[in-house]
């Protein structure tokens, strides 16, 4: 793709009524983001999960029984219940993209976790994909919330 990168820094917050070890482990735990992540009617399967510090992940996601799209994460810094820092880079088939700088904070605010995001996104192929990728995280952040108080 030649297309001009786009930029965009995407900045989410939920409150989720839990503690922040329930949080994290829902975010570390592979099955478990298998059970959220995707959007409705989407799915998504990791082909290889290690979530510590210069740790890889490798998942399929797209429409249910399509799994066109992949993505590869590598996890920068993780403080246990508290802060995950990773990169994604999205492709499509051969092409890539768009590669993010996503940063997930946990803080405790009474018997719940306020969650907040910043997404740093560099699409390669258009301001769609940005939009994308906005509508995705708060898809994903809304069905955390519902899977963990469910």
């Amino acid at each position: 793709m030649n297309i001009k990168a786009e930029h965009k820094t995407i900045k989410l917050k939920k409150i989720i009524k839990a503690p922040p070890a329930r949080v994290f482990k829902a975010l570390a735990n592979t099955k478990e983001k298998e059970k959220w992540s995707a959007p409705k009617g989407d799915e998504i399967y990791f082909l290889k999960s290690n979530f510590k510090v210069g740790g890889v992940e490798i998942f399929k996601c797209g429409s249910i029984g399509s799994l066109d799209f992949e993505g590869a994460v590598r996890y920068e810094d993780i403080i246990k219940n508290e802060r995950i820092v990773y990169t994604e880079t999205v492709f499509y088939k051969k092409d890539k993209l768009a590669t993010a700088l996503i940063t997930t904070e946990l803080a405790k605010k009474n018997d719940s976790t306020v969650v907040t995001m910043t997404i740093q996104v560099t699409s390669y192929c258009g301001d769609k994909m940005l939009k994308g990728c906005e509508t995705g995280y708060k898809s994903s952040l809304k069905n955390l919330s519902e899977y963990i108080v469910n």
